[in-house]
This record gives structure tokens, sequence and C-alpha cells, in this order.
């Protein structure tokens, strides 16, 4: 009974390989979710005490991959388009940070009121990156490789900040203002990427993810503390531009729902 029951399972699993072997190259339509680690160097930091709380960009995060779409036209050659969203906790605590700073840098001469974009706004926007893939394809039984060069874009919005400092046991005023010159910044990104994948069935694969892409931090911020009493002010520009190289690693969920017509 026992050898009957082996002799049957095994019958079962050849005949599922055959079927996935046979639809090697013949998936036509696939949809992906994934997420994983972004990692990017160098860190946007060390630059200016007061804005590198407030940079929307951070240098190490967790992403999710809502959607990518891949449509083949070749056997080996199709087209991906993905979507990421980025969001880590130092980027929604940036608001505290600021506001934190700001007091312990002045409290000793002045009475300190601080606040953030953030607070005014209503929360940190995620950090996102959309693009576009050529894709070669290579499936070999069970398993694929999908090698990729791809172009796209990367989002976030550089945050600002304000406070008002009353000096202690006087009547003086004075503000302090830091904000980007441009409140959301885009950027062209570049890069190769690969999908290592197991066919679990005729449908579902499960995938490994890395890619390693380029982009150019272009971030410029105005820096204005006024003394509000004598109408002096002291401005300067702060300079965020550096070369951005990111990895992304991680795992997802393939769906395929369409297959070429025979």
């Amino acid at each position: 009974m026992r050898c009957i029951l082996i002799n049957f399972l095994a019958l079962i699993s050849i005949a599922v390989n055959a079927q996935t072997d046979s639809l090697n190259y013949k998936s036509k339509w696939q949809v992906k979710v994934g997420a994983g680690t972004h990692l990017s160097f160098p860190k946007l930091r060390g630059i200016n005490t007061f804005s590198d709380e407030l940079i929307g960009y951070s240098g190490s995060a967790a992403y999710i991959q809502p959607m990518s779409v891949s449509y083949f036209w070749k056997k080996r050659w199709g087209m991906e388009f993905a979507f990421q969203f980025l969001q880590k906790n130092d980027l929604a605590a940036r608001a505290e940070r600021f506001e934190r700073f700001v007091g312990q840098r002045y409290d000793n001469e002045y009475f300190v009121d601080a606040y953030s974009g953030d607070e005014l706004y209503g929360g940190t926007p995620p950090v996102t990156q959309g693009w576009l893939a050529l894709v070669y394809r290579y499936e070999k039984g069970k398993f694929l490789v999908y090698p990729k060069v791809l172009v796209g874009l990367i989002s976030y919005e550089p945050g600002l900040g304000n406070a008002w400092l009353k000096k202690i046991n006087a009547n003086n005023i004075a503000s302090l203002g830091i904000s980007p010159e441009n409140p959301l910044l885009e950027r062209g990104m570049f890069g190769a990427s690969s999908t290592f994948g197991y066919k679990l069935s005729k449908r579902f694969f499960l995938n490994a993810e890395l890619m390693l892409s380029h982009f150019n931090n272009n971030v410029v911020y105005n820096y204005t503390f006024k003394d509000i009493s004598t109408g002096i002010e002291n401005k300067e520009i702060i300079s965020y531009k550096k070369n951005i190289y990111i990895m992304n690693v991680g795992i997802g969920l393939t769906y395929v729902f369409k297959y070429k017509d025979k």
C-alpha cells in the first residue's frame, strides 16, 4: 500500500513538473507584489545641523511594491512597469527631531516655539519610485531568471521648519526659517535589476529581487535667521547635491494571469 501511494505521488509530481516545463516562455502578462529593504549611499547628513533633521530622504528604509506589471511580446523579451513607496520611522519623526534640536540650540537665550511642515500639513509623505524596464527572460524547469535594465523617477518632499524666538529677560524677537527651493523633488533614475524565481504552480511564482540604481539628488535649502527688533537678517544657501546609489533587496509573489494563445 505504501509503495502504491509513493508511486502515485511521484506520478503527480512528474505530471506537475511536465506541465510547468511545457509552459516555459509562454506567460504573456504577469503581475507581482513585493516588499524588501531599500539602502542608499552616501547618507544625506552632515551638511547643516538644522536641515539635516528635515531632509525627506532616508539612507535606509523598508519598501512596499504594491504593483508590478510585466508584458512579454516575444519568447525572451518583455517590459515591466513597477511602483514602490518607502517609509521609515526616522522620516516620520523628523518634525520632532527638528523641534527638539532648535530648542536645545537656543533655549539658553530664548523662549522657543518651533514647528515643521509635517506639523502644519499633517504627516510625512512617503518616498516613491517607479520605473519602466526592459526584461530578458530565462526559464528552466521550475526556475527563472529575469535580468532587466530600467529608467524611472524617484520623488520625495524635503521638509521645512520655522521657529519664533523671544529673548529671555528682554523684548527681542527673532525668527528662524528653513525651506526647500522646490517643495517636491523629482529626479530621474536608472539602473539594473534581476528577478530570481521558483514556480510554485502554473499561476504563482516565488521571487527574490535585487536592484541597483542611481539618481542625482538636488535639494537646496534657504536658511534665514532674522532679528525682528533690528531687522537684521542672516541668510544661507544649503545644498544637498549628491550622487545617490541605491540597492534594493526583497522578495515577491508573481501571478500569471494570461498565457500566450496556443
